[in-house]
């Protein structure tokens, strides 16, 4: 997860917890085989980023099991 939060800091800069949430790490969902980052930006748009991992041993808690591609 935190390569989802580095790659949206470099792809937008400055970068803020969605909505009313108030840490980034309460700010993902999982969709199908990705997670997905939301995240609001400066401007007050919100953005995504996702990323693929693997089903087998994922704990989310812990940030195992998540491979990116």
């Amino acid at each position: 997860m935190d390569k989802l939060i580095s790659d949206a800091v470099t792809t937008h800069g400055r970068i803020f917890p969605c909505g009313e949430k108030s840490s980034f790490y309460e700010c993902f969902t999982i969709e199908g085989e990705r997670i997905v980052f939301w995240y609001d930006t400066d401007d007050g748009s919100t953005h995504v980023e996702t990323v693929r991992f693997f089903k087998e041993g994922l704990d989310i808690s812990g940030h195992h099991g998540i491979v990116a591609e």
